[in-house]
Order: C-alpha cells, then sequence, then structure tokens
C-alpha cells in the first residue's frame, strides 16, 4: 500500500488497504462527477475555474472526495451494500455521496444523516 501514499495520501492508503484495490479501477468518473457537484453546486465556483482548481490542489481534492466516499460507505453500509464496481456505478450511491458532500459543505450536520 506504500505505493499508493504518495497519490491517495496515507489515511486512505492504510485505513482502506483492503478495498482500495476494488475502489480505483472504478472511481474515475465517479470522482469526477463528485468533485463537478461539489465544486460548482455546493462551493459555487465558476466551471471555468475547475481546470486551475485541479492543476493547483487537485491531489489533496482527489484525496478528500475518496476518503469522504469510502468514510461514508464505512458508515453507511445498509446504503452501500453492493460491490465496489456496482456501487461506482450506481446512481443512487451518487446521490448519497452528494446528499452527504452538500451536508459538509454547508455545515449544517445533515451530512451524518445524507440520504435518509
Amino acid at each position: 500500500m506504500a505505493a499508493y501514499e504518495p497519490l491517495l495520501g496515507v489515511e486512505v492508503a492504510n485505513g482502506y488497504k483492503d478495498q482500495i484495490h476494488q475502489v480505483l479501477p472504478q472511481c474515475s468518473l465517479f470522482l469526477c462527477g463528485t468533485l463537478y457537484k461539489d465544486l460548482v453546486d455546493f462551493q459555487k465556483k465558476d466551471p471555468s475555474s475547475i481546470p486551475e482548481l485541479l492543476q493547483k490542489n487537485g491531489n489533496t481534492l482527489i484525496q478528500a472526495h475518496l476518503l469522504n466516499i469510502l468514510n461514508y460507505a464505512k458508515n453507511n453500509k445498509a446504503k452501500a451494500d453492493k460491490s465496489w464496481p456496482v456501487l461506482l456505478k450506481s446512481n443512487a450511491f451518487f446521490n448519497y455521496i452528494c446528499a452527504y458532500l452538500e451536508g459538509i459543505r454547508s455545515g449544517d450536520g445533515s451530512s451524518k444523516s445524507a440520504g435518509k
């Protein structure tokens, strides 16, 4: 798992070492969607600023989103009861993650109950 640490960070690489091989091959499109929703819809960034944001902070943004996805699945087993390849193609799971992110961004605590 040490090979993943520079890209994904220690928390993801070590905390989710059993799942990371299942998640990574499927997560690129899912991450693009959650990053866009978070940046544009929840943080109200101009979509044209996304390339620059990714160039400056891409690794940090990806690490944070991946960690949020993994944490959400870990803490919401009833909503994440499928294999990673299936979850990361699921519109329902995408909506749960987006609601979770919206709760985090709004700071109102709704991230704990997102998707209920």
